[in-house]
């Protein structure tokens, strides 16, 4: 028995090595797939994203499936599929939730407070800039914190608070150092 036992050990070390490159690979897939969509070919990135997703769901990697259908939301949103853009993240915030991600929730509130300010639900968008706001801060994510008070800011302007609107984008600029302030602006 204690050489069988001994021969399934090794067996199953040398399973665990090569699904650890595996998982390695399709890590770095998705990143690929993140390089194409910031260099805004969606098209690609698209292809990698749902070729990892399929993995993620496979193996049961919650955090990645959440990436993958975070970044297909946006993909969709950016075609103008609104609705399927939408579930995509709400779907990425339950997995980053039940993962207890919290910098990951935050992003993923990010994006769905874009979606409400695209819809013009202005409220609902202020809503979730403030919950992602709480988030980053709490991570010390000062990008997050950033683009956050940016978003507060401009939902306070389309509900007519001028005032709010200029407090909040001031405060975006003043998070990130100088030279990154260029990335809150909108």
């Amino acid at each position: 028995y204690l050489k069988n036992a001994k021969e399934y050990a090794k067996r199953a070390n040398k399973l665990a090595q090569q699904l650890h490159y595996q998982k390695g690979l399709v890590y770095n897939r998705l990143n690929r797939g993140i390089f194409y969509f910031f260099q805004s070919d969606t098209e690609r990135a698209s292809v990698y994203f749902l070729e990892v997703l399929e993995w993620f769901k496979k193996y049961g990697d919650k955090r990645g499936q959440a990436d993958a259908k975070n970044f297909l939301g946006l993909i969709y949103w950016s075609f103008g599929e609104f609705e399927r853009g939408f579930e995509l993240v709400s779907d990425a915030l339950a997995l980053n939730q039940e993962t207890q991600d919290t910098n990951r929730q935050a992003w993923n509130l990010n994006n769905l407070a874009g979606y409400y300010y695209d819809s013009k639900n202005y409220q609902k968008s202020l809503q979730h800039f403030e919950k992602a706001y709480v988030q980053f801060k709490n991570d010390k994510d000062t990008g997050g914190m950033a683009r956050a008070l940016n978003g507060i800011g401009n939902n306070y302007g389309m509900l007519g608070d001028d005032s709010k609107a200029l407090t909040y984008q001031k405060k975006s600029l003043k998070v990130l150092p100088a030279t990154q302030n260029h990335l809150t602006r909108s």
